[in-house]
Formats: structure tokens, sequence, C-alpha cells
């Protein structure tokens, strides 16, 4: 990795890792792409590095992630990939200064579908559909378009991987097979037993939450959540958080397109190809063909979604920074590894003390010429002229070579 790319700044952090700006040797970073640095040692036995590089591989979609490249070196993983510049979903959605409406929600809703209907016609499950694992290719504010993209696949599983672990689980454990984020979890996920509904589940609960500024099944207790999740019978209560806007209703084609992402019979739960034929969706398509203003409004569109609306939305969707302490630790980490990469050796002929060298002493500059960046190598390249050479410590695990040229 720290042959080919330059790591730069940190552009967001979660449980498992950091994510930085990255860009090629010798290129100009406004070409960067992202770097996803996992410190396999302390990764959680759920989360699968290689796993997530291979499924990325494997899939292309303009509403994926796009996998760049993937380097293992000592004890970390470097995943490299396109780097997405609008920014998280939600943060979009709840910026004060943009109009957000009813379409926008089932344009991003058709986009994800999209997506997963890719993984899931290759039989892999993402497993963490979630707002935060939602970025926008531009800021809308900006732009006026809504373009997402799904991230992170560290949770991402195959078909044929569920199969396997029911059958080392047997009937004693789910551990294994329980994953995700309470909020957005299916009830299925309880019990072990789950496939691709578990995506669609959990978009609901997206899309509900843009719409409605709270979770469809919300508690403070984390075991009330998922008992009202699991409760047989008991449906989300489909009203808006909204306080000072008591005319805003979300439309009839969106609860009823919902309620089938929402079924906790998973056997009835709509897949990804079914709900793209809801007329939630339909209607957009067809609104956005529409020239008549008032053509539109019957379709019930383009209705603004409350500001108190999309700020609840925002706050429920927002989660913990990772802690100062825990960020200096994993920079501290990255920094080791990067100089204890980077340290030069000693050349035989060079000595750590500084020493004058004759006209016909040639230094063994080939170790220095392997080490150092090309800026340094090409300062070596005069070797006529006596000079004074040093290594002079950088920090406990780096150094860099001082001369000073005799001859002037």
């Amino acid at each position: 990795m720290l042959d080919a790319y330059e790591i730069g700044d940190i552009l967001g952090s979660g449980a498992f890792g950091q994510v930085r700006a990255c860009w090629p040797i010798g290129e100009d970073d406004d070409h960067a792409y992202a770097v996803k640095i996992i410190d396999t040692r302390h990764a959680s036995p759920l989360i699968s590095p290689k796993q997530e590089a291979e499924i990325l591989q494997s899939v292309s979609h303009p509403h994926l992630v796009e996998l760049v490249d993937v380097f293992e070196q000592q004890d970390w993983l470097f995943v490299v990939e396109e780097r997405i510049e609008g920014g998280e979903l939600f943060d979009a959605i709840a910026n004060r200064t943009s109009e957000v409406t009813e379409s926008c929600i089932a344009v991003i809703g058709q986009q994800l579908l999209q997506a997963l209907q890719h993984l899931h016609e290759r039989s892999i499950v993402h497993r963490d559909v979630k707002a935060e694992n939602v970025l926008l290719s531009t800021r809308p504010s900006v732009s006026g378009e809504w373009h997402v993209k799904i991230i992170d696949f560290g949770l991402a599983m195959r078909l044929e991987q569920f199969a396997l672990l029911r059958a080392c689980n047997g009937n004693s454990s789910t551990q294994d097979l329980i994953c995700g984020t309470l909020h957005y979890c299916a009830p299925e996920i309880w019990v072990g037993k789950y496939g691709p509904g578990v995506d669609i589940w959990a978009l609901g609960v997206m899309l509900y939450l843009a719409l409605f500024g709270t979770f469809p099944f919300c508690d403070a207790d984390p075991d009330v959540v998922e008992y009202m999740i699991c409760m047989e019978g008991l449906n989300p209560p489909w009203q808006p958080v909204s306080n000072n806007s008591l005319n805003y209703r979300v439309s009839q084609s969106a609860i009823e397109c919902l309620g089938t992402f929402l079924d906790k019979d998973p056997a009835e739960r709509c897949g990804a190809d079914d709900a793209l034929q809801d007329p939630w969706f339909l209607n957009i398509d067809i609104a956005n063909s529409l020239a008549d203003t008032e053509l539109k409004a019957s379709l019930h569109v383009d209705q603004p979604i409350p500001l108190d609306v999309r700020l609840k939305a925002g706050l429920a969707a927002s989660h913990p920074p990772v802690s100062e302490a825990t960020e200096q630790s994993r920079t501290a980490a990255l920094g080791a590894m990067t100089n204890q990469r980077r340290k030069p050796r000693a050349p035989s002929t060079i000595s750590n003390s500084s020493r004058a060298l004759s006209d016909d002493t040639t230094p063994d500059v080939a170790p220095i010429k392997a080490e150092f960046a090309a800026p340094t190598a090409r300062t070596l390249r005069d070797l006529n002229r006596p000079k004074e050479y040093s290594w002079v410590p950088r920090d406990p695990n780096s150094y860099s070579l001082h001369w000073r040229d005799l001859a002037v």
C-alpha cells in the first residue's frame, strides 16, 4: 500500500477503523480515493475484511461503492475505494437550506432497491443497511440531484455461508448470525434464520425514518425495541413526529409501499424485484415525466417534508463519534507502521556518526535510493565531490540522511 499510495487526512471513522483520503504516489491528490484502514488484530469476529474485499470485487453497480485496490500489510488491511464526495444521506436530508420532498425519498429508495437487487441476484446479503452506510455522490443542495451509494460491506455474506454457519451452530447458538444495528434489524435476525429480506426490512426502516422523522419501532430501552420489532401484530404508528406542521401527511401510496417492506413475516415481505414495481416508485417515474404541475400534485409526491421532521430524522440517524483517545490510538498505530515501513538501513560505508569522505571514496548509496523518497535520491546522484554524511534521528523509528558539501 505505502509503495503505491500516499495516505492523507481522515474522512471518517467507525467502530472498526478509519477511512482516509489517499492517492497514487506522484499524482495530484485532486484525484484522491478513499482507503478503509483496518487493524485486523482488533476487528470484530463478525467482521471479515478479506471477505468484504472479495465481495466488492465481484459486484459493480452505480449505487454501490466501487472497489479500486486491496492491500494486506502485516496486520493491516487497506481497502482502496472511490471517494464519495457528497457526505451522508441524512445530513443532506436534514439540511436547513434545502427542500426535500416525498419524491426525493422515493428516488432514493428506488436507487437503493436497484443496488440491493444487484446484490441479491448474486446471492449476497449486505446485512448492515442503515443511514450511515448510504452516501451521496454529490451534495443535493449544490447539484440538485440525489444519487446514493451503499458502502461498508464488512458484514456482507453470501447465502451459501449462511447454510454453513447454521450447520456449524446447530440449534444451540445463533451468535454468528445476529448482527446489524438494533433499529434496522428484522424480526427473523433474532432467530438466526434469514436471507435477503433483512436488507429490504432495513431499507424500509430507513425510508420510514426519512418520511416520518422517527424509527418505526422506537424506545429508549433496547429490550423494548427488540420486543416491538418481534411482537407479532404490532405495527408502526405511521405518524410523523412533526409538531409544527399539522397538515403534513405522508401519501397513502408511500405508506402501503413501506408496509410491504416492514412485513414481519419474511415469507410475505416483498423482494427487491417486486418492490421496484410498487405504485409509489412508478408514480415517481410518471410524475417526473409530467409537465402539468396540477397533475403532479394529484399524485401527492411533491409535498415538502417539514424541516422539524427532517431535523429529527437527522438526529435519529446520527451515530456517536469515535472517542478522541481511540482516534489518537489508531493514528499512532498507523504512523508507527508507516515509519517502520520507511525506516532506512544504514549503509556499511556510512556510520551513524558524521565522517568526511575523500574524493575517491564512493558510499554505497543503493540502500539509500531504495528507502528514500525521490527528492532525496536525486540529491545523491553527484558523488564526485567530498561530502560529510550523518544519520539524524527524526523520531524513535526513523532517520534522515544529512550531508554537507566539503568542497564549498
